[in-house]
């Protein structure tokens, strides 16, 4: 006599009502929510970097003092003159944002 494979279970095609359906909808909420909320906290804490493209400055070369620096950062372009005494302009510096500005327009 030979074994017989055992019959196919009837797959079940009815919907799960119950509270598991509902955990996996929050937790993809709640990543979301992550994946947008901790980028914004951060710029708002520290700031937005910003990249230095043009600056002027006078003086010898190997002592420079900056006078006017141009940097480009998320919500456009920044003219800053550093004050008396400080002079250099980094490459990259962080800026301060207004959040709502930078996210309503």
């Amino acid at each position: 006599m030979t074994p017989r494979k055992p019959a196919r279970r009837p797959a079940s095609t009815t919907p799960i009502y119950d509270r598991s359906a509902n955990r996996s909808l929050r937790a993809g909420l709640f990543k979301l929510v992550l994946l947008v909320g901790v980028p914004l906290l951060l710029l708002s804490l520290y700031g937005q970097p910003a990249l230095r493209f043009e600056y002027t400055w006078y003086g010898n070369e190997n002592a420079r003092t900056h006078t006017r620096c141009v940097y480009l950062a998320l919500d456009g372009w920044h003219v800053i003159r550093p004050p008396y005494g400080f002079n250099q302009c980094p490459i990259i510096k962080l800026l301060p944002i207004d959040l709502m500005n930078f996210l309503l327009g």
